[in-house]
């Protein structure tokens, strides 16, 4: 009796989920040697397609964005020792997908399937796109410590995502350059450096500025989510042999209010120095166009910090 309800409930089930979902979007087809398979769903055909893509994203890469807190410390043999702990935040990492298509869409109870194909080589001339321009030139070998240092500083805030990104072209023997050999080596050395560093961070005006630098910077959140970028980093280290300092001058906004047109402009100058000595200066503006004016504020906020990270000097 009780199996047979229980085949009866399965069923029901089974009838339930096939009524919901096509067959395809329950069990998709397989990844090919070329092609990546996903699917997705949504009230209509584009968010479907995002859906989709989105959830492309979310298997190939997550991005475990660590709030870490890092203590470095060189013994009598001169070994470095590192302890941290870590909070981890899972943010799926957005690609910018080329040449998806839509293999198959089907319409059910008013939500939108559809079964979609990314090719893979897209993906991964994307991402090395984005390797070769923004990481390859600061882990080159044969740096000095203070280009090792200032380097590091730059790509710090995007380290996880970057060896997110390394590993996953490991994975699928990508990988033609070895650069993850090049970044285990940089790495390697440069939390040899930082044990003897102590890094600061300052934000926003100097005496010498106006108090209106110290507005914007408040008005966008700069100082708060640069210091949990750097968290891991900013460890006082009172004997350190070596003092870095990373420098916000600014941030200045400008505004353009006119709708449907909103627009945004985040201007400011980022300095590294290593024992007082510049290694990094340059400026870093963030500009925003669009209809919906909060969005323009988030999205130009968004632009200003990544702008801070990586990027050639």
């Amino acid at each position: 009796m009780h199996k047979t309800l229980w085949m009866v409930l399965s069923l029901i089930v089974i009838t339930a989920c096939s009524s919901t979902f096509p067959d395809w979007s329950i069990s998709p087809p397989q990844d090919t040697s070329n092609l990546f398979i996903t699917t997705g769903s949504g009230n209509n055909l584009e968010s479907a397609k995002s859906n989709a893509l989105e959830q492309l994203s979310n298997r190939l890469i997550v991005d475990v964005a660590n709030t870490t807190l890092t203590n470095n410390v060189k013994n009598a043999q001169n070994q470095v020792t590192q302890s941290i702990e870590s909070y981890g935040v899972l943010n799926s990492e957005q690609f910018s997908f080329i040449n998806a298509t839509v293999l198959k869409s089907q319409q059910v109870n008013g939500v939108v399937h559809v079964l979609m194909q990314v090719d893979k080589k897209s993906v991964f001339d994307s991402i090395h796109n984005y390797l070769d321009i923004q990481v390859v030139p600061l882990i080159m070998s044969n740096q000095d410590s203070a280009q090792i240092i200032s380097n590091g500083v730059l790509l710090w805030p995007q380290l996880t995502k970057v060896e997110k990104y390394v590993s996953l072209l490991t994975q699928h023997n990508q990988d033609k350059r070895f650069i993850k050999s090049q970044l285990s080596n940089f790495k390697e050395h440069f939390i040899n450096i930082l044990s003897e560093t102590d890094i600061s961070l300052v934000v926003g005006a100097t005496q010498a500025q106006h108090k209106s630098h110290q507005q914007s910077s408040q008005l966008i959140n700069i100082n708060d989510r640069l210091q949990l970028q750097y968290q891991s980093l900013l460890t006082k280290k009172p004997n350190a042999s070596n003092k870095v300092e990373i420098i916000i001058l600014g941030p200045t906004i400008s505004y353009f209010d006119q709708a449907p047109i909103h627009a945004v402009k985040i201007e400011a100058q980022q300095v590294v120095t290593y024992n007082k000595k510049i290694v990094v200066q340059r400026p870093i503006t963030a500009f925003e166009l669009g209809d919906n004016k909060d969005s323009v504020m988030v999205a130009a906020q968004n632009n200003f910090v990544n702008q801070l990270s990586l990027g050639s000097k």
